[in-house]
């Protein structure tokens, strides 16, 4: 049983600006491929769906941009989308969105193998592996017709996978995936882990393999595949960088907040936990790398993590892995309000925005203590909400978020569209704002937000700050909102007169006093607020094609 993914390259002119990418299912039975691209790196994409069905033994060919950064291509096995469409939908590799996957959302859910590329990349390289970090569910292999070398993970894992990280099981208890040691949570806090490489545990010198639990079960089997967040140590793949300077955060009120980080980027993470609580009125401070890529913190809205943790724990921002968000495949469920950063960025410039392409679920504001620009979105934009856009609901009926136009799919074809900026209308020129249906209420609205994939030609929407400045940042949800005087059920919303720091002390209360109005009721309980730090450099776990 083999996927094979083979790639080779399309000369047009006398330069490559395309590549002919061939997946084949050489499977004996269908399976659903996905393709994601990480936005927060580069905005091209390949010219194919973001999912499809792929019978036993069929291929399908389609070119890729000749600079695709930070791309992913997996299989997903056992699907059914005829009544749920999501992370569900299949037994591995389930994605936000179903069929298709979510172009800003739709990584796959463990235990997956992943292919992965970063074309003209560091020295004009292409980079590409095949990833077990998130665990394995299909064989694979990448070859090219220019003589470059193989990745592979050529062996069934699944039958003789350590009984700890077997399954999913199908029905008849046969196992369809081999769970990575992190993904199984082998020793109780991934926060803080060495299998997965985080914490203590962040730097290829603190992380070794030696102390990656059943490593040597993967990369045995599969000593072509990368097997582990620092895995270029193998000498099979290349790129780690490492840093040591900090930029401070603080974040103010919510309920349950998360940090996530893309390590196809960089593995470099802010010191804070993935995921927690904070009530109302409620701060906290931690540190994020000075060089810090392609980060994002979001607040979550009315979550239960009491069963069957994951993306639909919560009615907006939920996300593989509950509370705490899966560190490789965690980005949050739309319709939600994004702040996004890239910190000693080109020029030497921090880059950063709140970002409504996924829609919106809370007000938001980012500022700093060296007075660049602010970027907010104050408005609590779900209880004016054009109707074909508004939700989802609480239990009374009220409007928790506003969808894009894009993921509300009101075009008819994500993967070709005006709304989403893809396909045909994947550039600036071919998808202006005056083409995205609702782009006026979401900007009209915010300003000084991000509205929609190209809304840099507003020259407010995309902030900056100079790196050698060293700014912190406070992000602040639900900014300038002013309470009513109604009570809440048995609690009563006041301004507190001090937080508590994440250190455990107290510190007078910073930014504007967050006062909850009627539209955020929810809040006497806290508002579900989630961090999630997404890193995504261009696959940095790649095989240099030398």
């Amino acid at each position: 049983m083999k996927l094979l993914i083979s790639i080779s390259m399309l000369y047009v002119t006398s330069a490559a600006v395309a590549r002919t990418f061939t997946v084949t299912n050489s499977c004996p039975f269908t399976i659903w491929p996905a393709l994601f691209t990480d936005l927060n790196v580069a905005p091209n994409v390949p010219d194919q769906p973001t999912g499809w069905e792929a019978p036993a033994f069929s291929s399908v060919s389609f070119t890729v941009p000749d600079n695709w950064k930070a791309g992913r291509i997996w299989g997903r096995r056992n699907c059914d989308f005829s009544t749920v469409q999501g992370p569900t939908s299949c037994a591995t590799g389930g994605c936000n969105g179903g069929l298709l996957c979510d172009p800003h959302t739709g990584t796959g859910v463990p235990p997956v193998t992943v292919a992965e590329w970063t074309l003209q990349g560091d020295g004009n390289k292409d980079f590409y592996d095949v990833s077990l970090v998130d665990g394995y569910d299909l064989p694979m292999s990448i070859t090219n017709n220019v003589g470059c070398p193989v990745a592979n993970c050529p062996v069934d894992l699944g039958p003789n996978c350590p009984s700890v990280l077997q399954g999913p099981f199908d029905s008849t208890g046969f196992p369809l995936g081999c769970k990575s040691a992190c993904f199984a949570n082998l020793d109780g806090d991934p926060q803080d882990s060495a299998n997965c490489c985080t914490g203590s545990h962040d730097t290829a010198a603190t992380c070794p393999s030696s102390g990656v639990e059943f490593y040597s079960y993967f990369k045995g089997n599969c000593p072509n595949a990368y097997g582990y967040a620092f895995d270029e140590s193998s000498e099979a793949l290349h790129g780690l960088l490492q840093f040591t300077t900090r930029v401070r955060l603080h974040m103010q009120n919510l309920d349950y907040d998360q940090l996530y980080t893309d390590l196809t980027i960089s593995t470099n993470v802010p010191d804070q936990v993935t995921g927690w609580e904070a009530a109302a009125f409620s701060a906290i401070n931690f540190t994020v790398p000075d060089n810090w890529k392609a980060g994002r913190i979001w607040g979550r809205r009315n979550c239960d993590f009491s069963v069957n943790p994951g993306p639909n724990s919560c009615a907006t921002g939920g996300c593989n892995g509950g509370l705490l968000c899966d560190n490789t495949t965690g980005t949050g469920v739309p319709p939600v309000t994004l702040a996004e950063w890239t910190l000693q960025g080109d020029q030497n410039l921090d880059f950063y925005d709140v970002s409504l392409v996924d829609g919106s679920d809370l007000p938001m504001r980012i500022d700093n203590n060296v007075g660049c620009p602010v970027a907010d979105c104050p408005v609590d934009l779900g209880p004016d909400c054009p109707s074909v856009l508004q939700g989802p609901f609480d239990s009374i009926g009220f409007p928790l978020g506003c969808k894009s136009a894009c993921f509300a799919n009101l075009d008819g074809d994500q993967a070709n569209s005006p709304d989403c900026c893809s396909g045909q209308f994947d550039t600036p020129q071919t998808c202006p704002s005056s083409g995205v249906e609702f782009y006026s209420y979401f900007k009209g609205n915010c300003p000084n937000a991000y509205a929609y994939a190209f809304d840099e030609s507003s020259n407010t929407a995309l902030w900056t700050c100079d790196s050698g400045k060293s700014a912190d940042y406070t992000l602040t949800f639900c900014p300038n909102t002013t309470a009513t005087a109604t009570s809440f059920g048995n609690a009563s919303l006041s301004t507190p007169s001090s937080t508590t720091s994440s250190s455990g002390g107290t510190s007078s209360t910073t930014g504007d006093p967050i006062i909850v109005s009627r539209a955020f009721s929810d809040a006497r309980q806290g508002v579900m607020c989630t961090l999630v730090v997404a890193l995504s450099v261009g696959l940095g776990l790649a095989i240099a094609l030398t």
